[in-house]
């Protein structure tokens, strides 16, 4: 369908109903402008009214920039972040067993684009994905996680600098989570409980892992850890209920 004539393209995209084969035949559209008129492309992506479509396509735009105008591809990163600021890819329900279900979300052209941007320059990709909004996205998490997953002393640092509450205790969830990974306990008691208003999902998360380890110490760190009677009886129910 690439080869196809692009004013055919265009007039078969007008008669035909929504469904896979317009989106198929609109992909095709694009596909043939990115490789003949980019500036086109990007005027067509930014014009697409359906927010994830227009974030895949940005993306295509962005990775093809990545090497000879990095400044341009993370101008359109903003963009992909404009059109999606919460989340890059649509959930769908995950069966994990038992007869649980879980939400995920499968990586797509946006998002690899956007870790494509995080390895390049990760303090400016996660400020990009809080500019201008009051809460946290998907977005921030999942890269913030990627980024504390990759280099944690680097990323550690970074945290440091932030002075927005909700930015800060979010960020260090993911340092809570790695330091718990590697069997830190004490220095990630420590950060759960850092900032201005420590957030209780870190600790509950701490508690948990905590207890897989060495229920004793963790047991031991809830009845000494300065919180709320109300969290502090949340945490001992955690314990309880993942003997």
């Amino acid at each position: 369908m690439k080869s196809t004539n692009p004013d055919d393209l265009e007039r078969l995209a007008a008669i035909t109903p929504s469904g896979a084969m317009k989106r198929q035949i609109e992909d095709a559209i694009f596909e043939n402008l990115l490789a003949t008129d980019p500036e086109a492309a990007l005027k067509r992506a930014k014009a697409t009214d359906a927010p994830l479509v227009a974030a895949v396509q940005l993306a295509k735009i962005g990775a093809s920039l990545l090497t000879s105008d990095p400044e341009k591809a993370f101008g359109i990163g903003a963009d992909i972040l404009a059109a999606c600021p919460e989340k890059l890819a649509p959930e769908k329900r995950i069966d994990i067993g038992s007869n649980n279900m879980s939400w995920g979300a499968e990586p797509n052209t946006a998002t690899k684009f956007m870790e494509s941007l995080l390895i390049k320059d990760p303090s400016r990709t996660l400020e990009m994905t809080t500019a201008g909004s009051d809460t946290v996205s998907a977005t921030f998490r999942d890269l913030s996680r990627k980024w504390a997953e990759r280099d944690l002393p680097a990323y550690t640092d970074w945290v440091n600098h932030q002075s927005d509450p909700g930015i800060r205790n979010a960020a260090a969830s993911q340092i809570v989570s790695q330091l718990s990974s590697q069997g830190h306990f004490q220095e990630a008691a420590e950060w759960a409980m850092s900032g201005q208003k420590p957030d209780p999902g870190n600790l509950y998360n701490l508690a948990i892992q905590w207890s897989r380890s060495n229920r004793e110490d963790a047991s031991a760190w809830v009845e000494s850890v300065n919180v709320s009677e109300d969290v502090k009886s949340n945490l001992r129910s955690f314990l309880k209920h993942n003997e």
